[in-house]
Formats: C-alpha cells, structure tokens, sequence
C-alpha cells in the first residue's frame, strides 16, 4: 500500500498540512524473518522502519517459532532435548538464540514502526493487522485555522484530541491523550483470525500449524504456548486476539491479589491453580486489574517433570 495526497483546489492550506501529517504518522507492524541457520544474525530493516523493543509485552522483544510452509506458525521452536530457543533483540536487530534449534527453517517474529507513507500491506513479511500509532482521525471543518482543534480521535473508553498550536509563529501539532484510553486501550490487537469453533470470548489461546487458532491447554508444550486472549468473535471461526495490554470486561470474580496461569485441565481457561502433573506447563497468563479485567503477561514459568 503506497500513500498519498493531491492537492485540490479548495482545500485549505491547513489541510494540505494535515494530510502531509498523515503521511509522516507512524504504523505499527508484526514483521518475521526466516531464519535457515545460525544462532545469532540481524533483522534486515528498511525505509524508516524502527525496531521497537518490549512491544509483546513481559519484557519480550521477538518471538521465535517454526515456520510451515514460509509463515510463521507460533509454535515454540525447540532444541535437540526440547528446551524453548528463545532470543535476544536489540534496537538495531542484533539477535541471538539461546540455543541450537533441533531443525531450520525457524522464524524470528518481531515488531516495527515506520511511517505511513513507506508502509507497505502487501509485505510478505507481515503478521496479522497493524496500528496507525496515533489512530484514525476525521476532520472537524472545512476552514481550520490554526490554534483550532483538528480533528478527534474516539476510543472505545477515552479519546486523543489532535490540534494545531502556534508556538512563537511556527505552528505544532499538539496531541492530548484521556488517561481512560491509556489504561485501556493500549495494546496489541489481532484480527480476524481463523480460529476454531470451540475458542470463546475470554479464552486464551494458541495457534497450530494450520494456522488456526485453538483454545490453549496447559498439559503439553505443544498446547500451552498461548498467543493471547479473545477479546471478540465475528463469527463462529473468526475472532480477535489481544497479545498484551488490558483486557476489557471479558472475565467474572476475577480476584485482583492472585496471579492467573493457563488450565490444565480446562482448555482455554485461566485459574489461579499452579499446574503439577508431570510434563505439564506453568503458564503465567496475567494479573488481574479489576474482578473482569486482566493485564496479560504471558510467560512459560516451568515445565513439570
């Protein structure tokens, strides 16, 4: 996707610079990159893309998966005696894995800014939906003078208001943020993904090599590597994953002084009882900020032996 603007006669020069504003705001993207061999390498970056560190949450900079047929799968990749090959990830796309995976082709998933007008949909290296950084925005006239407010930017549960500022002649765009959609809405979203028809709002949940997303469990490595929560579901096999942030109003009786692992024995569920079966996984989903509402924070704790 190629972004741009032309100039028509009776738009206004402030609106000749709001769409050049558009063009410089930033995307946020989930990007991977096919790894055939090797422990440690770099992420090949282009045009203004920014790498940007901690965005999956629980101090996660990347992920590394297999991959089946040229896509990630976000499975967990694994060493000759199956210990999870995790990874390091700095600002400029160093990387090194924690270990020699058991078989290549792996993929290191990972996520990018850059500038709206450089973005490109169509790369064959994009996961998932992105963010436009600063949301999507209406005009609020025809003539805007500057100093007046722009535009508005509605959320769910707050609201950004964008406006033009005079500062000592020179204009600034001055952008305002409602505490409410900061502790609420940020965050990463997918959407409509294929899921399948037993994955409920509220569950937490892992994709398999189809590609399809299941309702995760905690008795085996291969079932417990969540993704995130669902946090919608348009159709019986489509739905919408939150990765971390805060979830909305999805849980009942959440008790905010307990940690919350994945199920072991209910898929999809989430409990304040640790697993202790051997082979079975200790998975931290999050802790809850309200009796409704989890702040996620997914990690695999241990693995029962």
């Amino acid at each position: 996707m190629s972004c741009g603007y032309t100039k028509l006669p009776s738009v206004s020069a402030e609106f000749e610079s709001r769409f050049q504003a558009l063009e410089n705001r930033y995307v946020r993207s989930t990007r991977f990159e096919e790894i055939s061999s090797g422990t440690s390498g770099a992420i090949t970056v282009t045009g203004s893309q920014q790498i940007v560190l901690d965005d999956f949450g629980g101090g996660t900079d990347a992920v590394i998966t297999t991959i089946v047929d040229g896509r990630p799968t976000f499975e967990n990749a694994t060493d000759s005696s199956g210990v999870i090959i995790a990874t390091t990830l700095d600002a400029v796309g160093n990387w090194t894995l924690s270990g020699t995976p058991s078989s290549y082709p792996i993929a290191i998933v990972y996520r990018v800014r850059e500038k709206f007008i450089d973005f490109d949909g169509t790369s064959s290296n994009l996961v998932g939906d992105y963010d436009v950084e600063d949301n999507s925005v209406r005009a609020s006239g025809t003539d805007i003078a500057p100093g007046s407010l722009i535009d508005k930017i509605v959320g769910e549960t707050g609201t950004v208001d964008v406006s033009l500022v005079n500062q000592g002649g020179n204009e600034q765009v001055k952008i305002s943020i409602s505490q409410d959609l900061l502790n609420n809405q940020v965050g990463l979203v997918l959407f409509d993904l294929d899921c399948d028809s037993s994955v409920f709002v509220g569950a937490a949940v892992h994709f398999k090599s189809d590609g399809i997303i299941y309702n995760a469990l905690a008795d085996d490595i291969n079932t417990s590597n969540i993704i995130g929560i669902v946090t919608e579901k348009s159709s019986d096999t489509v739905c919408d994953v939150r990765v971390n942030g805060t979830t909305d109003e999805l849980f009942t009786g959440l008790d905010v002084t307990k940690q919350y692992y994945l199920s072991d024995t209910n898929a999809g569920r989430i409990t304040t009882t640790v697993p202790t079966d051997s082979g079975h996984v200790v998975v931290n989903v999050g802790q809850p900020m309200s009796d409704k509402k989890l702040v996620i924070d997914r990690k695999i704790v241990a693995i029962r032996t």
